[in-house]
């Protein structure tokens, strides 16, 4: 499949995030890599994803998965649902932002 004007270069894509994060007790920051499977057609304005990668937290790997909205074609929102393992049990995060895509 071919790439639309100004839309991602096909279903698949990887991903990259850095998150310093801060709790009521302590700060600290996490690196995430991993793919995303875009599921509808890249022509949507809205387009929904699922996420699936792996989590390096202070030291600790883990896997992660979720999904996530994008709005916008080069540059917009995303909104992410992200679950992954802590120390307690299974870790919600839900991350919004902008992006730009290259």
């Amino acid at each position: 499949m071919g790439a639309s004007s100004g839309g991602s270069p096909g279903r698949v894509s990887l991903y990259g995030m850095v998150e310093t994060y801060r709790c009521a007790d302590f700060a600290r920051s996490a690196n995430r890599i991993g793919r995303s499977l875009r599921l509808g057609p890249d022509r949507w304005f809205v387009r929904p994803a699922l996420r699936a990668g792996v989590e390096c937290d202070g030291g600790d790997m883990s896997p992660t998965a979720g999904t996530s909205l994008t709005f916008g074609r080069r540059y917009g929102a995303r909104f992410i649902l992200q679950l992954g393992e802590a120390s307690e049990g299974t870790l919600t995060l839900f991350q919004m932002g902008g992006y730009v895509s290259f």
